[in-house]
């Protein structure tokens, strides 16, 4: 049976099934949104809403075999859609294709230059691909941008403490800590940099702290 009323009056239908995906997005029902944006896709192959929509939520059921083309595919419709760049990039680096997903993460930022996630996650493959100085540059970039970030000057002092430049690791370290005194992951990276020179009774005293604000921590 025709689906009722896509051929007489598609744009209305299409856009009747493009606010169905959203609501059944928001109320948590993906199988139902995807079946409403598949049928947007069939009648229109390059909406790129219906594209993106369905990436994201193949994406979402970890089914990256399908999010990557779609990506590819909503990159291709509309070059300039930050969107598909920067989830493409994820959804490579899920699968391990980490210079590809470099490659996708810088399509974005030639876009929107600040995207601070893109560069976060690059930083991230760069570190994976062992490309470290240039993971170095990415995290200053990201602290360019947000300077309180814990995470990044956390991955900032793992990477710099991977280089052997110990003293700048340290100090990537006390900065994170000043934002976030009890923060578990970074006390342990320190005391284990701290370890790592030598200097055990600083070390041990800062795996105390890491124990009392998260038990389970360690840097042994």
């Amino acid at each position: 049976m025709a689906r009722k009323g896509i051929a007489n009056r598609p744009g209305e239908e299409i856009y009747d099934h493009l606010e169905a995906a959203v609501r059944f997005s928001q109320s948590g029902d993906l199988k139902q949104a995807a079946e409403a944006l598949e049928t947007v896709f069939h009648a229109d192959p390059d909406n790129i809403d219906a594209t993106i929509g369905l990436a994201n939520i193949h994406a979402t059921w970890g089914d990256m075999e399908a999010a990557i083309p779609l990506f590819e595919k909503a990159a291709a419709i509309c070059p300039g859609e930050v969107e598909a760049h920067f989830n493409l990039g994820r959804a490579l680096s899920e699968t391990g294709r980490l210079d590809d997903a470099v490659a996708s993460y810088q399509k974005a930022l030639a876009i929107e230059p600040d995207l601070i996630d893109a560069h976060h996650n690059i930083g991230n493959a760069l570190k994976k691909l062992g490309r470290l100085d240039e993971a170095l540059a990415s995290y200053h970039r990201v602290l360019a941008l947000n300077p309180n970030s814990v995470a990044e000057h956390n991955n900032l002092g793992t990477t710099l403490q991977n280089l052997g430049r110990l003293d700048e690791a340290l100090a990537s370290y006390d900065r994170a800590l000043a934002s976030d005194p009890d923060n578990s992951i970074v006390h342990s990276n320190n005391g284990s940099l701290l370890l790592e020179r030598g200097t055990l009774d600083d070390a041990l005293t800062r795996d105390e702290r890491a124990r009392a604000s998260h038990p389970d921590s360690s840097i042994t």
